[in-house]
């Protein structure tokens, strides 16, 4: 709790800006109205809310009642100075109701953490994961990427990080309201990482160093080059090189000019997407190109705002024409990839028509890659996918019913969903009795959180009770589409 309580330390500075600006709008109002006892204390309460009216849905109700409660006392028996103050402190704390939730839940789910330490980092986990994760190796590899970063960014951490490890991401969901694979507690020099998310333990460590390092450089909210730096010092995902996954999008997939990449709006909005790889790959391409330090000035003095000049002046191109060399040095090396990069790019285009809601398209390219030999595991997934969107329920259950057949990584990951999405399927069909055998396996494989849909087992429970309908499907497509 206390590296959490650390991290939001920048917030905390924010809450007692937010109090001067109550107090300020307290006295103001109060010696142009002559300290009326209802409106004076209210303007200080006003005050310190006004910065927090984007976060209206995080409201505290406690902090609502406290402060009409100030106002009615003032009101009620005379206005006294210290309710300007009080009046702030009510305002300022508006936005942090969900903070503290989080610290709740954080607290309560790695008390019982098992804990190894060595002199530069201290590992946390769940007994569930003893015989899961080589907690040994984690450590290993733990400390040498916290010497090497050390070496490449010239100063150490002022801390030992703590890395949370807990036992799947959707715990992480749980936890703190989001869904996320693993992400820096920046400030407070720890992370969470979960086994079960795209990439390696070792991997989304290094992602999540980078961001407890790079925040020393800049606390510029541009996701772009954090992101970015962030995704090159991973180095690899899922073994393959950044530069791979790179290339297989240019190749396979809608493709942004870099300078669209930028603003942090459009970037956070494409969390699923090829921006994190692309922002890295460049990175890279920059870091190689012009050298470390000459990115790190850079990393320093780039913001929103300013982009576009410091890139120009910095390393002597435009973003355009340093973004056609990137390609150019990407597509040179293809050849060195192949055959494997064209299958690739034959499966990520099955991918990438589905995400474009190009459904026909999408099962035209699997059944073209059929011609060529066995379908992967996330290729027969987008088929069916594809099928029950365009409504050929019966087509997408053999498909369904293969894929729980295989032994793949992937589908060992998913296995609970791909079961509940086979239940769900024999639902519509009106097989009731094969649905409730897929909700019973369901149970028996380790939960996941579903984005807006909460639980996987819970989901399963539901259906037991209440058959899955055309109407739980429009309602997930009306999720999509917001």
């Amino acid at each position: 709790m206390y590296r959490i309580l650390l991290s939001w330390r920048q917030e905390w500075r924010s809450f007692w800006r937010k109090i001067l600006l109550g107090l300020l709008a307290g006295l103001v109002v109060g010696s142009l109205w002559n300290w009326d006892p209802f409106f004076t204390p209210l303007a200080g309460f006003a005050g310190a809310a006004t910065p927090s009216l984007p976060y209206l849905r995080y409201w505290w109700q406690p902090a609502w009642a406290m402060a009409l409660g100030v106002v009615l006392v003032s009101w009620m028996t005379g206005f006294h100075l210290m309710y300007v103050p009080l009046g702030a402190m009510c305002g300022a704390f508006l936005p942090y109701a969900e903070w503290w939730r989080v610290l709740r839940r954080f607290r309560v789910h790695t008390r019982n953490f098992e804990k190894r330490s060595r002199p530069l980092v201290v590992i946390r986990w769940p007994k569930e994961l003893t015989n899961m994760v080589n907690v040994e190796e984690l450590l290993q590899s733990s400390e040498a990427a916290i010497t090497e970063f050390s070496q490449k960014f010239r100063f150490r951490l002022k801390r030992r990080v703590v890395v949370y490890v807990f036992a799947r991401y959707a715990d992480i969901q749980q936890v703190f309201g989001s869904p996320a694979g693993g992400f820096a507690l920046t400030g407070g020099e720890a992370m969470v990482l979960a086994p079960d998310t795209v990439g390696t333990l070792e991997e989304v460590l290094r992602h999540e160093l980078t961001h407890l390092f790079s925040r020393y450089w800049s606390q510029a909210q541009l996701p772009f080059n954090h992101e970015g730096l962030a995704t090159c010092l991973m180095e690899t995902v899922e073994g393959q090189p950044i530069d791979y996954h790179a290339l297989l999008h240019i190749l396979a997939d809608s493709y942004f000019p870099m300078v669209m990449r930028v603003p942090s709006q459009f970037f956070g909005q494409a969390r699923n997407s090829n921006f994190y790889i692309a922002a890295g790959s460049f990175t890279g391409f920059l870091i190689r190109t012009f050298g470390w330090e000459a990115y790190e000035k850079f990393f320093r003095r780039a913001d929103e705002n300013n982009y576009e000049k410091v890139f120009a002046k910095d390393f002597g191109m435009g973003i355009l024409a340093a973004e056609r060399r990137w390609r150019f040095q990407l597509l040179q090396g293809r050849k060195a990839l192949e055959p494997e990069l064209s299958q690739a790019v034959a499966e990520f285009r099955v991918e990438t028509a589905y995400n474009c809601w190009q459904f026909y398209h999408c099962l035209d390219e699997v059944e073209q890659l059929a011609r060529n030999g066995p379908l992967s595991a996330k290729c027969l997934w987008f088929a069916a996918a594809a099928h029950v969107i365009l409504g050929h329920y019966a087509d997408a259950v053999p498909l369904e019913k293969h894929l729980l057949e295989m032994n793949d990584p992937w589908v060992t990951k998913h296995r609970g969903r791909l079961w509940t999405g086979l239940g769900n399927l024999y639902d519509l069909l009106g097989h009731r009795a094969d649905a409730l055998d897929a909700y019973e396996k369901v149970l028996t494989e380790p939960d996941s959180w579903l984005p807006n849909e909460g639980s996987n087992h819970q989901l399963a429970r539901g259906y037991m009770q209440q058959s899955y309908t055309e109407a739980h499907l429009l309602k997930r497509y009306k999720y999509w589409i917001r």
